[in-house]
């Protein structure tokens, strides 16, 4: 591979993919007769939280208000590898009620495709593991994640960009106010979807987990399968190499390394020969909040009726928000928390 020049988090690929509408989705400032008083106020506007936003509004909540400090999915949803891989949360070892959660939200992406009429172009994907014990997992979807954020920003209610939310007011067991740099909003419900894992929640939250990945030029063959061992190599619907999707821990400086280009490299010189001299076109780095022991934490802040978290996805947040936000809408709108996201609670981390 033959570098060229790397783009941060804030532009990947992705965006270049997009439609003018779709681009205009994720950044629409403002809106005019925002309410201070929504059923719903989701505050981080990344797939989860649109992803909670847009299950709400589809489980029956009418006012349902997000408030995201930047763009929508700029940060570890738009960094994305764009890979729905349920099955691949086996290999990690987690719970079996966590893998199940994983596919049924991704049964769900099939069912609101449906619903919305294509807005995600879902493309069917079999990923190949190759290495040690080679197999095939084939209920794998390729992306963009972008356009998922975008796509889910136009079920979500009222979405207003460049606004930071900057800490609330709690009357007895309920959140009566939140304040932001655009006045307060005094919400029925309040979910936190902002990615981290904040110190007040847990007392040893995990250090966000920085990931690069480098696409190529278009190649001149066709892959039949996406292929998975230390990195992901996936073709992209122009013919350009999606590679990478790292796990670089203990780098925290947002930049793309030299380092992690050549580790990515030599690893597709080795998984597929015949890409090794393609050019490299772009990379870019993010990081991917996580917990203690790997899973999201989705629940109920202690000691509040009506605020909740979908927090620390790590890797699963386009996986998982609508999984995952289907769940919370459920709790909110009817009071008991689901079976589905059992073990998934604050509780577990101490």
């Amino acid at each position: 591979m033959v570098c060229g020049h790397y783009l941060d988090v804030t532009s990947p690929y992705w965006y270049s993919d997009l439609t003018g509408g779709e681009r205009a989705a994720l950044d629409p400032g403002l809106p005019a007769g925002l309410s201070r008083t929504p059923d719903v106020l989701v505050v981080g506007g990344g797939a989860v939280g649109l992803g909670v936003a847009a299950m709400c509004r589809r489980a029956g909540a009418k006012d349902v208000v997000v408030l995201e400090r930047g763009n929508l999915g700029a940060g570890a949803s738009g960094g994305a590898a764009g890979l729905l891989n349920p099955d691949m949360q086996t290999e990690r070892h987690l719970p079996a009620a966590f893998v199940d959660l994983c596919r049924h939200s991704t049964d769900l992406y099939r069912h609101l495709d449906a619903e919305w009429e294509g807005p995600f172009r879902m493309r069917p994907t079999l990923l190949r593991a190759v290495g040690d014990r080679p197999r095939d997992m084939p209920a794998q979807i390729g992306l963009n994640p972008r356009r998922v954020v975008a796509a889910l920003a136009r079920h979500a209610g009222a979405v207003a960009t460049g606004v930071e939310v900057t800490g609330m007011t709690v009357v007895g067991d309920r959140v009566t106010a939140v304040r932001s740099s655009i006045g307060d909003f005094h919400p029925g419900a309040l979910v936190y979807a902002t990615g981290e894992i904040s110190r007040e929640w847990v007392k040893s939250p995990a250090a966000p987990v920085k990931g690069t990945i480098v696409i190529t030029e278009p190649a001149g063959f066709e892959l039949e399968a996406a292929l998975i061992d230390q990195i992901l190599v996936r073709q992209l619907d122009d013919g350009r190499l999606l590679t990478g999707s790292t796990i670089d821990e203990g780098d925290d400086v947002p930049v793309v390394r030299q380092e992690a280009i050549d580790g990515i490299r030599a690893e597709v010189a080795r998984m597929l020969p015949e890409a090794a001299s393609l050019r490299v076109e772009t990379a870019w780095c993010c990081f991917r909040p996580g917990s203690p022991d790997g899973m999201p934490v989705i629940d109920r802040l202690p000691g509040l009726a009506n605020a909740w978290i979908s927090v620390g996805h790590y890797r699963t947040g386009i996986l998982l928000a609508p999984g995952a936000g289907e769940a919370l809408a459920a709790w909110i709108m009817d009071g008991r928390p689901p079976a589905t996201i059992a073990g998934l609670g604050l509780a577990r981390l101490g």
